[in-house]
Formats: structure tokens, sequence, C-alpha cells
């Protein structure tokens, strides 16, 4: 599949996978003030969100499957 055609969850999501196979680590992201940017902003960083969540509900499932 060509990151193109990914939609901005799923590549959050393939980002966080990415991460932990190469270094065991995630990276954080600021979800709140990407929050407040899009209510303040009509959503215009929804995308940005939308990879957030992808990205964050990956990594909540790579630790879960670590327990």
């Amino acid at each position: 599949m060509k990151k193109s055609s990914l939609s901005d969850y799923q590549m959050g999501c393939e980002q966080a996978k990415k991460d932990y196979a190469e270094s065991h680590s995630f990276k954080a992201f600021p979800k709140k003030g990407v929050n407040l940017v899009n209510r303040v902003t009509q959503n215009k960083a929804i995308e940005i969100e939308r990879y957030i969540d992808g990205y964050n509900d990956a990594k909540a499932k790579i630790l879960q499957s670590k327990k």
C-alpha cells in the first residue's frame, strides 16, 4: 500500500509500529495542544489530530501486548 493511500489515522498507526520496531520507544505528541488548535481554527489541524490518535492507539496496543 502506498503511503498516499493511507488515512491519517493509519499513518499514525504505522509510524508507532515502525518506531517500536526500530528503537523500542515511542514519540510523545502534544494532543491537548492540537485539540486546542482545532477548536480555535475550526478543525484546520484535524489531520494531525487523527494521526496522533492512530499513533497513540497503536502504541497502547503494542504496550498491552507486551504485558
